[in-house]
């Protein structure tokens, strides 16, 4: 492993609070930031990959034990700002931001 560190260059990630739930027909997944952050839903065949305009990090086991049947597993970028969802069936993504 090789790293790198320059005057300046640390970031503070936030700790980002990540649940989510089975409902009647759907599955939801919802990161809870303290502030608001603009996120970009990417969607192709058999993946949905998000894209925040912030470095987070987070603990996605909770959840994925909660929407198994949806999403398998998780894998955050190497960036901090987005994470890959390989999804297990055919889905319709709504994205949207409450508060």
């Amino acid at each position: 492993m090789l790293g790198v560190l320059t005057a300046g260059a640390a970031v503070a990630q936030e700790n980002v609070v990540v649940r989510g739930g089975i409902h009647p027909n759907y599955a939801r997944i919802v990161f809870d930031w303290e502030k608001p952050v603009t996120v970009e839903a990417i969607e192709s065949p058999g993946m949905l990959e998000l894209r925040f305009a912030e470095e987070f990090v987070a603990d996605f086991s909770p959840t994925l034990a909660l929407i198994a049947d949806y999403v398998a597993t998780a894998e955050q970028a190497a960036d901090r700002r987005g994470v890959l969802f390989p999804l297990q069936r055919k889905v319709r993504v709504r994205n949207f931001r409450v508060g």
